[in-house]
């Protein structure tokens, strides 16, 4: 795999290396196409992550072969599965210029706003298509010399988007890249059949490749090791994102991408916020957005320093429901302030009850302009279940005052942080709706 240099492969001679990535390697050939380049993935990756998956995204990929299918889309021309060597291929156009992760440094600010328009451009392409790249990075985009255009490479784990019991999705298995993917996806936690779920990790990584060209820096430099911290930084660390000789718009959006939340960031981002200002927002819109986005990174920054002073346990299912129980106490805490049926004022505490066993409070304030004329409770136990190891109890109570109450209700089934969110979400509802009067 990478000795075949001055080889034949297929109708085209191999005549050098242009680059190795974790999954393969990519010569550039000559053949019936000209110069083309041809990349072969590696058989033991190839294995590790299913050879049916990857058969499966290389139809994906096919689909597009054969035509330009946009100017900011590497033209695929052929592949396949070689006997030979066990593995599959792709041939497609050589694209001129320099791979981003290189460049991206040198990148003329003036040339910026035209780049992150063509690469969004792009992803909203397969979009349209309900293909998701799953991978956009500097190291798979190229960029003319001139820094006018840009052409985002590499398709290999590209998917349609799947429904929940889907086989293709790649569960515990991450085969993006870690430093560009937001936390839902490292950690497998999306939505597996909601659009605006795959759209929100698409601008993340937009949102990722931007911010290194505008910090002239790699995403999380200085808190990626060892790589464990790497996780923490996705996980919890907000990126600086500060420049003042580029249009603040972009420094804006690059700080909207990265936001954690996914639904959070579906609410500031859309296809259109990468192609400039949007015009249609009023001062008043564009100061809303403004002061959410702060109170969104200020939010995060606490629950960074909440985190820090947690240590995860080691045994594997503790460690599993501590990543629930973690997973589910920030959805919930977002999901409380960005709804407005709430009292806005609450606090949130996370405790330990012991090892397999951990309680998340919020406690409410009295509101009685939208009908809370006293404080109220919610208790969720989440604990390993003592009738099967793999399975959660969750209990879930609510309390007004400091003896009513008011709900109680217990699950004990195998629960996802999605599946965890939503029975919390319906008890929340539940308990409001006895509190509020007719």
């Amino acid at each position: 795999m990478k000795n075949l240099i001055n080889s034949s492969f297929r109708q085209y001679q191999i005549t050098r290396m242009l680059g190795e990535g974790a999954d393969g390697i990519v010569y550039a050939a000559t053949g019936p196409e000209g110069e083309v380049a041809l990349k072969l993935f590696f058989p033991d990756v190839l294995a590790r992550n299913g050879i049916e998956e990857g058969l499966h995204r290389l139809e994906l990929q096919m689909q597009l072969r054969g035509v330009k299918a946009h100017p900011n889309l590497v033209k695929l021309i052929d592949g396949g599965f070689c006997q030979e060597l066990q593995t599959l291929y792709v041939f497609m156009e050589l694209v001129p210029g320099s791979s981003l992760d290189k460049v991206a440094s040198d990148v003329p600010r003036a040339a910026i706003p035209a780049l992150v328009m063509q690469l969004a451009g792009a992803a909203e392409f397969l979009a349209g298509l309900e293909l998701i790249h799953r991978d956009i990075k500097p190291a798979n985009i190229i960029v003319s010399d001139d820094f006018t255009h840009l052409t985002l490479l590499d398709l290999g784990v590209v998917l349609t988007i799947p429904s929940e019991d889907d086989p293709r999705l790649s569960g515990d298995k991450f085969i993006a890249t870690t430093r560009y993917s937001p936390p839902e996806f490292v950690w497998r936690t999306e939505d597996s059949d909601d659009k605006d779920a795959w759209n929100a990790i698409t601008f993340y990584q937009i949102g990722a490749t931007l911010h290194d060209i505008l910090m002239r820096k790699a995403i999380f430099s200085g808190f990626d090791q060892p790589h464990a911290k790497l996780y923490d930084s996705v996980k919890y660390l907000s990126p600086v994102v500060d420049a003042t000789d580029c249009d603040q718009w972009l420094i804006s959006l690059t700080k909207c991408c990265l936001v954690k939340n996914w639904r959070d960031r579906i609410q500031m981002v859309s296809w259109e916020t990468f192609k400039g200002p949007v015009v249609s927002h009023t001062e008043l819109d564009l100061q809303q957005r403004a002061i959410r986005l702060k109170q969104i990174r200020n939010q995060e920054k606490r629950a960074m320093e909440e985190a820090q002073q947690i240590k995860p346990p080691t045994n594997d299912r503790i460690h599993q429901l501590w990543q629930l129980q973690e997973s589910v106490f920030m959805e919930i805490r977002q999901y409380l302030l960005g709804a407005n049926i709430f009292p806005s004022r609450f606090s949130a505490l996370q405790t330990t009850q012991s090892e397999s066993s951990y309680i998340i409070k919020f406690t409410f304030e009295p509101q009685s302009q939208i009908g809370f004329n006293e404080a109220f409770t919610v208790t969720i136990v989440m604990s390993i279940s003592s009738q099967f190891e793999q399975a959660t109890t969750m209990i879930i109570s609510g309390s007004i005052g400091s003896n009513s109450e008011l709900f109680e209700a217990k699950w004990n089934e195998m629960l996802t942080v999605e599946s965890s969110v939503k029975i919390i979400q319906n008890c929340l509802l539940n308990i409001v709706d006895q509190i509020i009067p007719d």
